[in-house]
């Protein structure tokens, strides 16, 4: 059995660790230890150990389905705790449930998605693991959860007139403010993840086997490959030998799992992006001086993204319109494909390792 280091953030700032082992995978496995405080267990902000480590957007889903999952223990079940021994399977079939028929989310006012549901089930299953409690989820096929990768990874059909809807969209964005209009633009020419959109900035060219790279959306210099590994992490190291000679990229940063990457600009819509996010940053330095970024100074990351995303759906993008940022990366993927390039180049160009996500986006 393999011991894991729990570490919870209460909410009062103050961080909880205890060391407990992963139990059997089997009812009757040792269970782990209890936390300090109600508080703190329900105000689980990430776990980490040697062999488990979040990346920073599992660590946000893991917060968010952790408070839910405690709030309905505290406020329908009349439990103040998971640990312990207050929480049985009835109580974990009858959170599913309410989560599958009476939940309605905040943010769409709409019951969850079946992706949904198993979003918050997979962060909750986390818990209930460490506390040796694993065997009260049952898989979702049994909760009747269409989940598969057939179910989810399904490539979007636009309509016809998806074009110009994106183009009013587009305009829409930009009368929110300049910034939020800047990332609309870049995400679509690049198919990009919102916080991708809303950090990115600059440019890699390759000349004679070196490097040549903007700061900040400062001047172009060379840079060395520690460099480039210092700034946007070991992964792109590992991605600059899709780099061609005297071709331009921008550098993705933001990506999910921190594996930032080169994206080619090989075409006039994702030059003009670039330029136009670079333009803008060095006319507005006063009001970008700290970041550097896209993002203004008087907002942090979390809340630069929030503006983004609230901009987004005062905007109409929706599922329905399919004017949001991943449709976006659906709309590039199948236009690159029309452009000749081959499927292991569009699922770099994505961000992802795995070759089979090319399915989730094309035929």
């Amino acid at each position: 059995m393999a011991k894991v280091k729990i570490k919870i953030k209460g909410k009062n700032g103050r961080i909880h660790s205890a060391q407990t082992v992963l139990p059997a995978p089997k009812p009757g496995g040792p269970s782990g230890r209890k936390y300090r405080t109600p508080q703190a267990e329900f105000r689980g902000e990430y776990m980490s150990s040697s062999m488990h480590t979040m990346a920073e957007g599992t660590a946000k889903k893991f917060h968010e389905a952790l408070n839910k999952a405690g709030e309905y223990m505290r406020r329908y079940e009349g439990l103040s705790s998971f640990a312990g021994k207050g929480m049985k399977a009835p109580h974990v079939e009858r959170y599913v449930h309410y989560l599958m028929n009476r939940y309605v989310s905040e943010h769409t006012g709409r019951p969850l998605t079946d992706k949904s549901i198993k979003d918050l089930l997979g962060q909750f299953r986390k818990v209930l693991l460490v506390l040796g409690k694993g065997h009260m989820l049952r898989d979702y096929e049994y909760y009747g959860l269409k989940v598969t990768r057939e179910d989810l990874e399904r490539p979007i059909k636009f309509p016809t007139r998806w074009e110009a809807d994106r183009a009013a969209f587009q305009q829409r964005m930009d009368g929110q403010a300049t910034w939020i209009g800047v990332a609309a633009q870049l995400g679509l020419a690049f198919g990009l993840r919102e916080q991708e959109r809303i950090r990115s900035r600059d440019v890699l060219v390759k000349k004679d086997g070196k490097y040549f790279a903007t700061w900040k959306c400062g001047d172009e210099k060379e840079v060395t490959v520690r460099q480039l590994a210092e700034r946007y992490g070991p992964t792109f190291r590992d991605r600059l030998g899709l780099v061609e000679e005297e071709t331009r990229y921008l550098i993705v940063q933001g990506a999910k799992g921190g594996r930032n990457r080169p994206c080619e600009i090989y075409n006039s819509a994702r030059s003009e992006a670039v330029d136009r996010v670079q333009a803008y940053i060095r006319g507005n330095r006063a009001e970008h001086r700290q970041h550097m970024s896209l993002i203004p100074d008087r907002f942090t990351l979390e809340q630069g993204r929030a503006q983004y995303s609230k901009a987004q759906e005062r905007c109409g993008g929706t599922k329905e319109t399919l004017c949001h940022s991943h449709a976006d990366r659906h709309w590039d993927a199948q236009l690159l494909q029309s452009e000749g390039w081959d499927d292991q180049a569009i699922v770099e160009d994505k961000g992802h390792s795995d070759p089979r996500k090319i399915h989730y986006y094309i035929d």
